[in-house]
This record gives C-alpha cells, structure tokens and sequence, in this order.
C-alpha cells in the first residue's frame, strides 16, 4: 500500500518530471524569446502586447465593457444599500 502513494510523489515531486525519453534522446529547442498576445495568445516578440490592432482594440471594447459593468454593477448596490436604509428608518 505504501508504495505506490510514494512512487507517485518521487514523479510528481521532481524537478523534471519523466516524459518517456530516455535523457540521452531528449531533443533540444532553440525557441527565441518571446510572448504570448494577451487576447489570441499568439507569439510574439518581447515588449509588445498585441499581435494587431484588431486584438488591442478587442482589449480595450472588452475593459471598457467591464468598466461599464463594474459601475452599473456599484450603483445598484448603492441603491439597494439606500432602499434598505430607508426602510429601516421608515420602520423605527
């Protein structure tokens, strides 16, 4: 019983785990640096953002969406809090 939880944690707990290559056939890539594009996750190169225009402007319609959610979302909660406050007070 105890062998298989510790066999388990010797893989999962290594640094490398083991990926079915013996080492010795492990193949070496020479991936430039790079990003990923942070709406299509495309690569691309350090220091940009967006891969087009296209992305950056779907960036920006996407936070102006959820800054327009945001505030809807605050002043229902304000106008909850003052409905509530004004039925307590109308019932002291």
């Amino acid at each position: 019983m105890d062998a298989a939880p510790t066999r388990v944690k010797g893989i999962l707990g290594t640094a490398n785990p083991p990926t079915g290559m013996p080492k010795k056939e492990k193949e070496e890539f020479n991936v430039p640096q790079h990003t990923h594009c942070k709406v299509c996750g495309k690569a691309i190169p350090l220091g940009q953002v967006y891969c087009s225009k296209e992305c950056m402007e779907k960036d920006r319609k996407q936070q102006r969406r959820s800054s327009t959610m945001f505030t809807v979302y605050m002043g229902v909660v304000a106008a909850v809090f003052l409905v509530l406050i004004f039925i307590t007070a109308h019932f002291k």
